[in-house]
């Protein structure tokens, strides 16, 4: 998966050891997320997880959408049977941010740690979508109030369309589009330098070359960029040395 355009730190990322099902073994979970930062605070959050190969599989029996009772909108998108789509644009407070999962209450410790405060309002873009034995969850949340809302939806609409091509194997790789507008970190500060992950990746904010080369190279290293965007960018922050 392809991130959109700018500086993304890495603050969590993990590999949730998988078990033993009847007659096959149960894939670990990999899980990460990124955020971009400007003015202290975390203006954008991406996570996504999913499983590290295909079960052996042919229905699912999850229903993504059956919990989701506080949302701006909801929607199955294109769900078929046994084979679960949810899609979600909601409106978050700080607490509700922490609740969602393990990442969130990762990213909420990794923020605290580095000074970082989490967005007061913030939106939250939520796709699962299944497909034979593949699944995928993504959450963007984006620092915005309910004015914003239509160009979150209209952003999550695009992305989900762009993952749904990738795990049907459509296209080889997913491309989630530029940031909507309100949540643009063009020209964003980062004063704050943010401190290693405990047992994960360095994650750096770029305020030095030497932090934004730590940074790239472990987003190389997640697979988050290719190794021609690696090259690239990683050629314009040493000329700029």
């Amino acid at each position: 998966m392809q991130l959109p355009s700018g500086e993304w730190i890495l603050a969590a990322k993990a590999q949730v050891g998988g078990g033993s099902q009847p007659n096959m073994p149960a894939p670990p979970l990999h899980r990460f997320a990124v955020v971009q930062v400007r003015d202290k605070t975390i203006s954008a959050v991406i996570m996504f997880s999913g499983p590290a190969w295909s079960y052996a599989v042919t229905q699912w029996s999850d229903e993504p959408c059956k919990n989701v009772t506080s949302y701006i909108v909801k929607s199955t998108l294109n769900q078929t049977r046994a084979m679960p789509e949810c899609f979600v644009v909601a409106n978050l407070n700080a607490g509700a941010f922490e609740a969602l999962s393990d990442t969130h209450k990762e990213v909420a410790r990794w923020a605290h740690s580095n000074s970082y405060a989490l967005p007061v309002p913030m939106l939250q873009v939520h796709h699962t979508k299944y497909h034979k034995g593949d699944y995928f969850r993504l959450n963007a949340h984006f620092a915005g109030g309910l004015d914003s809302a239509p160009a979150a939806e209209a952003w999550g609409r695009e992305a989900a369309s762009s993952l749904t091509a990738m795990i049907t194997r459509a296209t080889p790789l997913g491309q989630l589009p530029e940031l909507p507008a309100f949540a643009s970190t063009l020209g964003a500060t980062q004063p704050v330098a943010a401190q290693p992950m405990a047992g994960s990746a360095t994650a750096a904010a770029p305020g030095s070359a030497e932090a934004r080369l730590r940074q790239l190279k472990s987003l190389l290293d997640s697979k988050l960029i290719t190794p021609e965007e690696y090259e690239g960018k990683r050629k314009k922050i040493v000329d700029e040395m």
